[in-house]
């Protein structure tokens, strides 16, 4: 299965409409202070993916980072994240 046709799919149908924005597999949505991460990273053989999602807080990124937040955030910026494994036909999760 082509796992890039699935990103496409889910960015129209599902994340493209409920304002997130796109970069690649990574997906971001700004609420106030509150950035919502979806991510979709590829296995090798690019016949999986991994879905990672994540909440980002800017107030509390610049705290413990002494930085200003990323302009596009992924996972590892986020407060609170979680990954769903293989959601793709055949997955085991």
């Amino acid at each position: 299965m082509d796992t890039n046709a699935v990103i496409e799919a889910v960015n129209r149908f599902v994340l493209k409409p409920l304002g997130f924005t796109r970069k690649g597999a990574l997906f971001n949505r700004h609420r106030g202070e509150f950035v919502d991460v979806v991510g979709f990273p590829q296995n090798k053989a690019h016949d999986a993916v991994t879905i990672e999602v994540g909440v980002q807080h800017d107030g509390i990124y610049e705290i413990l980072w002494e930085a200003p937040p990323p302009r596009f955030s992924n996972d590892a910026a986020c407060i609170v994240h979680a990954h769903l494994e293989e959601l793709m036909e055949g997955g085991e999760h």
